[in-house]
């Protein structure tokens, strides 16, 4: 009974490892890449608060870390971005650009991380059911896992959050809605998001994961 509780410990404390692992690689480039694109785009701010930066420290966010732990899912350092900032030709594309930037590496990087658990493992399930997989391959796999569950994840928030943040800022430059009422809604709807879709998302995210996985590996012949 100790020996199993002991190994018990093991196998938690090496999930948590990776899951902060998968954290720091997916939030890093996405944050940095965003700030950046936000700065070519005409706006600083990120830039100028060392959000470009490829220190993993620099995107932490204490709360979205919180939930890393306690959930299994969390968020980096949200990248701000000033419109008012962003003048000149094309400025709604720039706006557009500056905004979802983020998303394009976070998509980015989960076919990366669902091409090498292909690639490396051969599929899914042979991990899965395999009894000799020794902790190093455990943490890598997890990290892979998580990588790419917690990428498409943070995309699709992302694309909600910044979209009603990005539709809110026209609409009020335009006149047709109250600053105040911007407030409103986007401090609910991180809210409403998470409440909604954050365990269903996952358990759905486990899936397609695992599924496209499989389909990479027997394209390329590796099961």
């Amino acid at each position: 009974m100790i020996i199993m509780f002991t190994l018990h410990n093991i196998q938690e404390l090496l999930a948590l490892m990776s899951r902060f692992i998968a954290y720091f690689l997916v939030i890093t480039p996405a944050g940095a890449f965003h700030a950046w694109a936000a700065k070519k785009a005409g706006d600083p701010t990120a830039s100028e608060m060392g959000l470009e930066s490829l220190n993993p420290l620099v995107h932490i966010d204490l709360i979205g870390i919180i939930c890393l732990i306690i959930f299994g899912f969390g968020w980096g350092r949200q990248i701000p971005i000033n419109p008012t900032e962003i003048r000149g030709n094309y400025r709604t594309l720039k706006l557009i650009a500056a905004s979802f930037a983020g998303i394009a590496i976070y998509l980015l990087q989960a076919l990366i991380y669902i091409v090498l658990l292909a690639l490396i493992f051969g599929g899914t399930l042979q991990i899965f059911t395999s009894q000799d997989a020794s902790s190093f391959t455990l943490v890598v796999r997890n990290i892979l896992i998580t990588g790419a569950m917690l990428s498409i994840f943070l995309a699709i928030i992302e694309f909600a959050f910044k979209g009603v943040m990005l539709l809110a800022t026209l609409l009020t430059e335009k006149k047709y809605i109250e600053p105040q009422q911007v407030w409103y809604v986007l401090f609910l709807l991180p809210i409403i998001l998470l409440f909604l879709m954050g365990q269903p998302l996952q358990n759905v995210l486990v899936t397609k994961v695992f599924e496209f996985a499989d389909y990479i590996a027997r394209l390329f012949g590796v099961i």
